[in-house]
């Protein structure tokens, strides 16, 4: 009989190319959800399934890691000791644009290195905190502004980086 960890389920949402899906991943208990996206799975399978822009309830459905462009943890984890912290790292306010789309934020980067010397080595999924998240589509140039403790973004998909002193844009209030 081999072994098999404890596991939980972590209530998420993941922005795809297709749009938006809500369900919950099982992850080993002691892995933390950025740790476990990055360990290089090509399916993120997601039980209790919603797909809102359908409006369609699955049991399950199988997702390609590849086409996520974002992932929204329903909490926020600690932020304890894990495979990606193990180097010294410096706080950087940060603007990406990921498709149509804006996310700014906060992430951690290789203490010493430049913004982008950091960014071109980067695959799988980085952590954005206090993520302001600014989706914009054909019907809605001007774009819908939302506000996340945490969003994991997937560094492949974003199409560019900077830094920012101040923030780029606001919630609504």
């Amino acid at each position: 009989m081999s072994y098999r960890p404890v596991q939980r389920d972590i209530p998420v949402e993941l922005l795809t190319e297709a749009g938006w899906i809500v369900g919950k991943l099982r992850i080993p208990a002691a892995r933390r959800l950025v740790d476990f996206l990055n360990q290089g799975k090509q399916m993120l399978n997601l039980t209790d399934v919603y797909v809102p822009e359908r409006d369609v309830r699955l049991p399950f459905f199988a997702v390609r890691a590849c086409a996520c462009l974002a992932v929204l943890p329903e909490t926020v984890e600690p932020a304890e000791a894990g495979p990606s912290d193990v180097i010294q790292t410096a706080e950087h306010r940060v603007v990406m644009m990921l498709g149509p789309s804006s996310v700014q934020g906060r992430i951690r980067v290789a203490a010493g290195l430049r913004l982008s010397d950091w960014f071109i080595r980067q695959h799988g999924f980085i952590a954005v905190q206090d993520a302001v998240f600014k989706l914009r589509t054909h019907l809605a140039q001007e774009g819908v502004v939302t506000e996340f403790h945490e969003m994991l973004v997937q560094a492949d998909k974003v199409v560019g980086i900077t830094e920012l002193d101040a923030p780029l844009f606001e919630t609504p209030e």
